[in-house]
């Protein structure tokens, strides 16, 4: 499965890096977030260790830890009685901007599997209106002027790029 994901990043237009994952009881991590593992996060959770996008810009969670980045487990207390970073939505990734990205189940007034971004400039949560697959393929396959410079520019955010480069066929914001 760890190659099927190397197949789809490999044509990225963006530089992106999946690390595989050394457990086998990454697919307790799945279940555990009621997540199926033929779907993409599944394969995510079960076979990676995390992907690094545009040499670390974007990091997304896979089902244990690497050197670079932590692990869905830790950061949503799977396997630990506390409770996760937030209750009813499942933190999937961090940018180097200090913002978060987490799918909704239940936390927000959004759909359910909708990815919403905790950006550091409003310090609020916001809809990027993406499921995970979309999120997921975005993030690799758009590369333009907003996701590279948004390491150097505070007026640039993360959800002028999703917004301007991701948006879901026939929805506007």
């Amino acid at each position: 499965m760890f190659e099927e994901i190397l197949k789809e990043v490999s044509g990225a237009n963006n530089k992106v890096v999946a690390y595989e994952s050394k457990n086998e009881s990454n697919k307790d991590i799945s279940k555990q977030l009621g997540v199926s593992e033929s779907s993409t996060f599944g394969k995510i959770v079960n076979f990676t260790a995390g992907i690094s996008i545009e040499n670390g810009w974007l990091r997304l969670f896979g089902g244990e830890a690497s050197e670079n980045i932590e692990s869905i487990a830790s950061w949503n207390q799977i396997g630990n009685d506390n409770n996760s970073v937030i209750d009813e939505a499942i933190m999937i990734g961090y940018d180097v901007k200090g913002g978060f990205f987490a799918i909704n189940s239940g936390a927000f007034n959004s759909d359910l599997g909708i990815i919403h971004y905790y950006a550091p400039d409003t310090l609020a949560w916001e809809s990027l209106d993406l499921n995970y697959i979309d999120f997921f393929y975005c993030s690799f396959w758009k590369r333009n002027r907003f996701f590279t410079k948004a390491i150097f520019s505070e007026k640039i955010i993360v959800k002028s790029f999703f917004y301007s480069f991701c948006r879901p066929r026939g929805k506007s914001f």
